[in-house]
């Protein structure tokens, strides 16, 4: 058997009482660049789905665990591994 790197998973978490969330990638980089790469990726879904437009900015915290705040979403990594998301059942893909 093969050995595969550990991913994690990021999801953009809407910041609302009845807010959605979507799984837009799994990293092998839990950092900030980790979530930037990401965000590069998936930028074109990311400002269809979350209703990005010229006026947002990107504000960016620390701490254990990276993230960053966009148009009324918080960016981040959830702390579960690629396979735990997988088993427990995966958000739906922004690029759906």
């Amino acid at each position: 058997m093969a050995y595969r790197r550990t991913k994690y998973e990021i999801t953009a978490l809407e910041m609302s009482p009845n807010g959605g969330c979507y799984l837009i990638a799994y990293s092998g980089q839990r950092s900030r660049a980790g979530l930037l790469i990401a965000m590069r990726k998936f930028g074109d879904e990311l400002v269809e789905k979350l209703g990005v437009t010229d006026d947002h900015k990107i504000t960016w915290a620390g701490g254990l665990r990276s993230s960053a705040t966009l148009a009324g979403w918080i960016i981040s990594f959830t702390g579960r591994t690629q396979k735990e998301a997988q088993r427990e059942g995966e958000l739906p893909w922004i690029a759906a």
